[in-house]
């Protein structure tokens, strides 16, 4: 059997004052082998911003939410949120400017953050780790 050449999809959603972090976990996550979609590089100027959103959110396998101070204020945070957990599609937040303690006693964070996969930014490796595995498998049509 050939070996396909689709590659499983990672949605990051983050806030524009995140965009050079977002980026950097971006070159991090396609050298695992996945593509990845974030909207200062893939929404063009003039685009329908919510239209590219709802489309790459349905052509991606997962979400990774980098959460910190900047990005729980936007509201296309929560959208997208709910875009992927409407779908079961797999959600994983990275943290930064924030602590664990921080997150679980924050009011305005959904529980579907605080008590899945949560992650340190300092400790993105095993979640790379773990992407690599899934990114292969997609690749060879077991994802």
């Amino acid at each position: 059997m050939a070996k396909s050449r689709r590659k499983l999809q990672v949605f990051i959603a983050h806030s524009s004052q995140d965009d050079w972090v977002a980026s950097q976990v971006a070159l991090h996550v396609q050298e695992c082998g996945a593509a990845t979609f974030l909207d200062h590089s893939n929404i063009q100027v003039g685009d329908d911003f919510d239209a590219q959103i709802f489309k790459a959110a349905a052509a991606s396998q997962e979400l990774l939410i980098l959460l910190t101070p900047w990005s729980i204020q936007r509201h296309y945070l929560w959208m997208e949120l709910g875009l992927f957990w409407k779908t079961s599609k797999r959600i994983v937040s990275i943290y930064h400017g924030f602590t664990a303690h921080e997150i679980a006693a924050h009011d305005g964070i959904p529980v579907r953050l605080k008590l899945g996969h949560l992650v340190s930014l300092n400790e993105i490796d095993q979640y790379l780790k773990e992407l690599t595995a899934r990114a292969q498998s997609w690749r060879l049509g077991n994802g």
